[in-house]
């Protein structure tokens, strides 16, 4: 039962050609046990049956409205949701993914008792038959005043690439509105990659106040037919975008090398994750961002994402011995299962994941296989590099 007065929660949800996945969504909204929601849907001009879904919800909840628009993009469904929200605090969850049953009577608990600006949490990355949890590293507890500062300072962890302290994601999170609306509505409509981060990032460095969960609530659901399957050049150019929009953000801040820094750390795991072949590099037996290797070793390649499948496409190229490559997904083809390609004899293992808690993962399993720790070699992104300015910044 709540409380007289108790503030109210406006949760946005963008929907766009989601049909398969938007009841699981919506019926983990609904069901959460804060129950003072206003549920906004953004019908994004969407072709499949998403629309009708949508209706049929409004139809059997009174919280729920649905607004129907021509087709603008995640940004611009996002803007359009936040414009007519009504709550004390706002939100937000993407419709192929879905929230635990607590998450919002957690937060608005700890926003509530601690006058919070900002509550945040960490996700769970959810493949379906497996889930990796990626927990928020800073220590739970509402962050004010000098302790702010010293959170914003950590924000991204510079000794390990690439590992959020803080999530920089956009849905794991509840807001004061009035300060989610004001970054929110100036991010460009045509930013489609890192459109989180450049609502986040400087709005974390505006917060009075921000609440720090060590909670996982959120499952963001990974599927083959996501926004991440747009051609490369087009996330290039919008990940340009993002990062020249932050950039400008940071000039606003003046000297703010704090700001700057992290900036830097984020810059550089964009490039990587959008164009590494243009980031890879070798010289005096140094794989930048690995370490020491010598071209007459052979490597074996760990990860078949993006940015695996670059990496030894570029190895291959530039005359590394590469004797096997590695994935844990079944789907993957070319690729051997580590059962298999463990028999091969190698040199170093080259583990190419961006990730941080995947590529833990991955380490893990390979020492406890008997791996030598010397012998895997995982990006590592040395601090000089970042203090320099070759991020771009």
């Amino acid at each position: 039962m709540l409380k007289p007065n108790t503030p109210l929660l406006s949760v946005i949800v963008p929907v766009y050609n989601t049909e398969p996945y938007l009841q699981r969504c919506l019926d983990s909204i609904i069901r959460q046990t804060y129950t003072n929601l206003e549920i906004i849907l953004v019908d994004d001009g969407s072709t499949d049956g998403s629309g009708r879904i949508c209706e049929e919800y409004a139809e059997k909840d009174g919280r729920i409205k649905v607004l129907h628009k021509t087709n603008g993009g995640l940004v611009s469904a996002r803007k359009a949701g936040l414009q007519v929200a009504a709550g004390e605090y706002a939100t937000y969850v993407d419709s192929d993914d879905f929230i635990e049953q607590g998450m919002y009577e957690c937060y608005m608990h700890l926003a509530l008792e601690t006058d919070a600006d900002v509550v945040t949490g960490g996700k769970i990355r959810d493949y379906g038959s497996h889930v990796v949890p990626e927990s928020e590293s800073a220590v739970p507890g509402v962050y004010k005043g000098r302790n702010l500062e010293r959170l914003r300072e950590m924000l991204i962890d510079a000794k390990h690439f690439f590992k959020y302290n803080v999530s920089v994601h956009i849905y794991d999170k509840i807001y004061r509105t009035p300060l989610l609306k004001k970054y929110q509505m100036q991010v460009p409509d045509k930013i489609i990659i890192g459109e989180d981060a450049a609502v986040v990032y400087p709005l974390l460095f505006d917060a009075k106040s921000i609440y720090i969960t060590g909670k996982n609530y959120y499952h963001y659901c990974i599927r083959p037919d996501s926004m991440m399957g747009l051609p490369s050049s087009g996330k290039m150019d919008s990940s340009c975008l993002m990062l020249d929009y932050i950039h400008g953000k940071i000039l606003g801040y003046g000297e703010n090398t704090v700001f700057r820094n992290q900036f830097r750390l984020f810059d550089i795991y964009i490039r990587l994750l959008r164009s590494p072949m243009d980031m890879l590099r070798y010289e005096n037996e140094l794989l930048w961002p690995f370490g020491k290797i010598n071209k007459n070793e052979s490597v074996i390649v760990y990860g078949a994402g993006k940015f695996g499948t670059v990496l030894r496409t570029w190895l291959l190229n530039e005359g590394f011995n590469v004797v096997a490559w590695v994935d844990s997904s079944e789907n993957r083809q070319e690729t051997l299962s580590w059962d298999i390609a463990r028999k091969i004899l190698h040199d170093k293992i080259l583990v190419a994941t961006l990730i941080y808690e995947t590529t833990e993962s991955i380490v893990k399993r390979l020492v406890e296989d008997g791996v030598k720790r010397e012998k895997i070699l995982s990006v590592n992104i040395d601090a000089k590099y970042i203090k320099t300015g070759m991020g771009g910044v």
